[in-house]
């Protein structure tokens, strides 16, 4: 008995908030990058870190990181990883970094603690939309391929270093 109990603790240690959570995002003009390397979702995050620290961006407040999988159109797996970093002003796009607009909506979200927690905390929010009612938009077709209409935000990625843990809030689009 004990043993079970401490299980289903340590499940849900990862999530910070319990609760769903309904936002409407409004669009927001973003830079994004994306990668299909090795690892893509430490290299995209490499290079839009450091687009970020070239425009000055790293300390400017309400400058949001958003993230999220992509799977090519012919060849799903290996999978690809895309970040959308907002801004508030004109930037010059290159051949890596492209403009664009974030996708505004209606927003189910749940915030999870290190990046171990996003799985469960991805099949957490998902079963909470499902019993309250709400159905996801689903997968959409996208530039790069494939993608559900879902994104990580990095909340705390502008003060993050190697002895802080990562705090996630998951948006996961739903239909109106």
């Amino acid at each position: 008995m004990f043993d079970a109990a401490f299980n289903v603790k340590e499940r849900v240690s990862y999530l910070i908030s319990v609760e769903l959570t309904l936002e409407r995002l409004k669009a927001m003009p973003v830079v994004s990058v994306q990668s299909q390397l090795g690892c893509p979702e430490a290299d995209a995050l490499e290079k839009i870190l450091e687009y970020a620290k070239t425009n000055v961006l790293t300390d400017k407040s309400g400058v949001r990181l958003f993230g999220r999988n992509f799977y090519p159109f012919e060849q799903p797996e290996p999978h690809g990883y895309e970040f959308y970093l907002t801004l508030d002003e004109n930037v010059n796009p290159s051949q890596e970094f492209i403009v664009q607009n974030m996708f505004e909506g209606l927003y189910a979200t749940l915030r999870v603690r290190g990046v171990a927690g996003i799985p469960n905390g991805w099949h957490a929010l998902f079963s909470m939309v499902e019993s309250a009612g709400y159905v996801p938009v689903g997968v959409c077709r996208q530039m790069y391929g494939w993608v559900t209409a879902g994104f990580e935000e990095i909340v705390n990625w502008q003060q993050q270093d190697a002895s802080q843990e990562r705090i996630t809030d998951l948006w996961l689009q739903l239909k109106e």
